[in-house]
């Protein structure tokens, strides 16, 4: 889920963004951004009282968004294209070592967790999905709701972000270039926000209509095809886009950075705290964390910092961010399997999700830095 700027420390993070120009300076809110987003879903998993902090999926979401659109759009100002292999390589280097490890592992211990006569064949066809990343719509077809016992029980079962978010890249920097050359160069990123911003509320009609059930085309799981189909999803990283190209062009938010990462803040933890699996989601629903993430966004771009952008920079929160990759992959099998071995334990969960944070940087340091950054990224 998830674009991340590198993590060889904190300072490292000076190195391009994803697919272009290098960053003038390291946001290291955007990293604190992660920390929460991470923290809210681990929180919600592992069986805290924060019963919507799926949305921290949706935080996500908008901060890819945000981040490749930097690198998209600044290689486009330099050179009036995108080299779509260059980014499907970086794409692949920085998502498919750690999950490919994950994924392997995972596997192998379900054969010892987990019955042969049922959830290893549904392990495994996940696993298939999510190394070809389609595990959403495998796990759509094959459970039908992210919210079901059955979907619960699977330790692979937060993939299907991952694959949303790969499909999403498969078209973007395609779609950003066609934008691009739609009319001269010197407005170029007119027809990104203009083609963006159409295309956002576009996708967010369609998911609010799918949930709603206001469409004219018969669809199984109506609500669960919207949680789980990129182009419902869609919006949610265009709302990031379009908060990038905004900044890029000079623009700030009227008023306080403080005021404004309190409402975004407020609508980030106030999903977490009100929503939960009986909501109506993403629809309407999902508008109120994106458009928070964008705040916050947006808020930290400000010339003035606020405390909030300060506490969002501060180095150990900063160092959770930079593993937010590899403790989403890998908190959610060891709950899965933790529950499974301990079931009438009811710490067993925290603990697992705990240990599951040195694994992630563990995993960093050995398979995904040496990767990712050997190859010149």
């Amino acid at each position: 889920m998830l674009v991340h700027a590198p993590s060889r420390g904190t300072r490292a993070a000076t190195a391009p963004p994803e697919g272009g120009k290098p960053a003038s300076s390291f946001r290291a809110d955007i990293q604190g951004l992660r920390a929460l987003a991470v923290a809210l879903v681990v929180a919600y998993h592992a069986g805290l009282p924060i019963h919507g902090g799926f949305v921290g999926v949706d935080v996500f979401f908008v901060i890819s968004g945000f981040v490749i659109t930097r690198g998209v759009a600044g290689e486009l100002e330099r050179t009036g294209t995108v080299r779509l292999g260059r980014f499907a390589v970086r794409r692949i280097r920085r998502l498919l070592p750690a999950l490919a490890l994950m994924l392997t592992a995972t596997m192998a211990f379900a054969i010892v967790a987990s019955s042969s006569l049922g959830p290893q064949q549904a392990i495994s066809a996940t696993g298939h999905d999510a190394a070809l990343f389609h595990a959403n719509l495998g796990i759509y077809e094959s459970v039908g709701d992210y919210f079901a016992p059955a979907a619960e029980s699977n330790p692979l079962l937060h993939t299907w972000s991952l694959a949303v978010e790969e499909q999403f890249y498969a078209v973007f920097p395609l779609i950003s270039l066609v934008l691009w050359r739609v009319g001269k160069p010197a407005t170029g990123r007119r027809r990104l926000s203009i083609g963006y911003a159409a295309i956002a509320a576009v996708t967010l009609a369609l998911s609010v209509a799918m949930v709603g059930e206001w469409y004219p085309w018969e669809v199984d799981h109506p609500q669960a095809f919207s949680y789980f189909a990129t182009h419902y999803r869609a919006w949610e990283f265009l709302a990031g886009c379009l908060v990038a190209l905004a900044l890029a062009d000079g623009r700030r938010l009227p008023g306080s950075a403080a005021k404004w990462s309190v409402l975004g803040l407020g609508a980030v933890v106030g999903s977490a705290l009100l929503l939960d699996a009986r909501t109506i989601f993403p629809g309407y629903a999902a508008v109120f964390p994106v458009a928070g993430t964008a705040a916050l966004l947006a808020a930290g771009a400000s010339p003035g910092r606020s405390h909030l952008g300060r506490a969002l920079s501060a180095r150990w929160v900063v160092g959770i961010g930079d593993l937010s990759y590899g403790w989403y992959l890998w908190h959610w099998p060891f709950i899965v399997f933790a529950r499974e071995l301990w079931p009438s334990t009811w710490w067993a969960a925290l603990a697992a999700a705990a240990l599951s944070l040195p694994v992630a940087a563990a995993s960093q340091r050995l398979i995904e830095n040496p990767i990712r950054f050997d190859g010149g990224e």
